[in-house]
């Protein structure tokens, strides 16, 4: 692939979302990493609606037209924020700057960090092709299919239906898109280089975590956090896959951080971000789908009374707007279920939750006692920090910041646990495939919510106050 036709179609979306972001008021002199990261991921989505929308209406799939019309957006979003200067987003109340040996400590954190996950996308990228596993039965094969027969045909429907390509024709489309954006940019089906948009917002999932570890934790414990998060097994190996995981993790991540900066500032605005992070976990894959709306449910519990739950709301549509709009898209292609979960014998899934969960629960319990809690080497015990760090300061930690994350938490992982108990595939299966990336999931935004324990832990830490008449606004 033409090395500028690459480097126009990786970095025109990131360029469009900036745009965006700088329309609405957002600048980037308030937090550049977080930034960049932010506008990785408003850009990319913006990419996959419109790519969206082009499938749906069988418009040909031509690259200069479709570079065309981002780079048009772009340019006229830069033109709206110089026309009509949107007031600069409130920030909360900045941390003292840390002193040198504490900058230079997490600055060197975070190019490690880099040095590693670079590492781990280039060599993935330069010896192990599209070719195998979950990368092509449920995401590849989809963006191919698409490609092949030019958008949401009639053929294509047909194929995807038939169950003959795609292992789950029924998850959602955010990763296919981004994969089926860099064919028609090379105008070809590539082995490697539609990993890149997926590995792209992988590094914006880090970038939007050193932010917030070292806004939330300090240098110091937010470069450990930091790098305990970027060296896990499963990180390492996510970073070099076109996998759905990461996508989910970073609109959780997302949705929580601009979630806090909204309560601490009072700026009603941060809540568009809140928005974009919850759709972006719906549109991931299908556990996004509860994820966001457990998530989203518990931030609007967060609020100070049900009249501001209910204004809040409204920026929960989007959510549930991809949520509707991948039910319609698979109903209108046919496609009534996931073959992942086909069963032999033809229980329902009710059925073979009250035959297997009784005999699945003692090693179930196992797994995430030994796996999740007890394995240093897996997640780095971040899951034993969290679990040990809520039950100890149950009273100093009861506050909203980090009670309803905490209780949404629960909530998304009981319904992966009963999900794992009916699955037809073993728990065998489950535990070295599954599981690592179930919980990679959560594993961002939980270092986050450690971030914010210790912020409130810390001697002589005043309690975080909502910016007068927030509530309101």
């Amino acid at each position: 692939m033409n090395a500028v036709m690459l480097a126009l179609a990786l970095l025109s979306p990131i360029a469009l979302g900036g745009a965006l972001l700088r329309a609405l008021g957002l600048r980037a002199s308030g937090d550049r990493l977080a930034f960049a990261a932010t506008s990785t991921l408003t850009g990319y989505l913006a990419l996959a609606l419109l790519l969206w929308m082009w499938v749906v209406l069988r418009l040909p799939l031509e690259r200069t037209a479709i570079l065309g019309v981002v780079l048009g957006l772009s340019a006229l979003s830069w033109r709206c924020a110089r026309w009509f200067h949107a007031s600069p987003w409130q920030e909360p109340e900045r941390t003292p700057e840390p002193g040198r040996a504490g900058a230079l400590c997490f600055g060197a954190v975070g190019v490690v960090v880099a040095w590693h996950l670079l590492d781990a996308i280039l060599s993935a990228n330069a010896t192990w092709p599209v070719l195998y596993g979950d990368e092509v039965n449920n995401w590849g094969i989809r963006a191919q299919l698409l490609y092949v027969h030019g958008g949401a045909t009639p053929a294509f429907a047909s194929d995807l239906a038939s169950g003959r390509y795609a292992l789950t024709p029924d998850y959602p489309l955010l990763n296919p898109l981004l994969q089926l954006w860099i064919y028609v940019a090379a105008d070809a089906i590539t082995l490697a280089e539609n990993r890149l948009p997926l590995q792209l917002l992988f590094l914006a999932l880090f970038a939007l975590a050193a932010s917030a570890l070292r806004r939330h934790a300090g240098p110091w414990l937010g470069a450990l956090l930091l790098l305990s998060l970027a060296t896990t097994e499963i990180g390492t190996k996510l970073a070099g896959q076109a996998l759905a995981d990461p996508l989910l993790a970073l609109g959780l991540l997302s949705a929580y951080d601009t979630w806090l900066r909204a309560r601490r500032s009072g700026e009603r605005r941060w809540w568009i971000l809140v928005a974009l992070g919850l759709a972006c976990c719906a549109w991931s894959k299908r556990e996004g789908t509860i994820a966001a709306v457990i998530f989203g449910v518990a931030l609007l519990a967060g609020e100070p009374s049900l009249r501001a739950a209910l204004r809040r709301s409204v920026w929960l549509v989007p959510a549930f707007l991809v949520i509707a709009a991948s039910n319609l898209w698979n109903l209108a292609c046919g496609v009534h279920g996931n073959h992942a979960f086909d069963d032999s014998a033809g229980r329902s899934f009710t059925a073979r939750f009250r035959e297997l969960a009784p005999q699945r629960w003692p090693e179930l319990a196992e797994m995430l006692g030994r796996d999740l809690l007890l394995d240093a080497t897996s997640f780095h015990l971040l899951p034993l920090l969290v679990l040990s760090i809520a039950l100890a300061f149950p009273r100093k930690l009861g506050g909203v910041e980090l009670r309803a994350p905490l209780l949404a938490f629960g909530a998304i992982a009981a319904l992966q646990a009963v999900v794992l108990l009916a699955h037809p595939s073993p728990l065998s299966f489950h535990r070295e495939v599954a599981f690592p990336r179930l919980v990679f999931q959560l594993l961002p935004v939980l270092a986050l919510w450690l971030a914010v324990a210790l912020e409130q832990l810390a001697p002589g830490h005043a309690a975080p106050r909502e910016e007068p008449g927030s509530a309101s606004r």
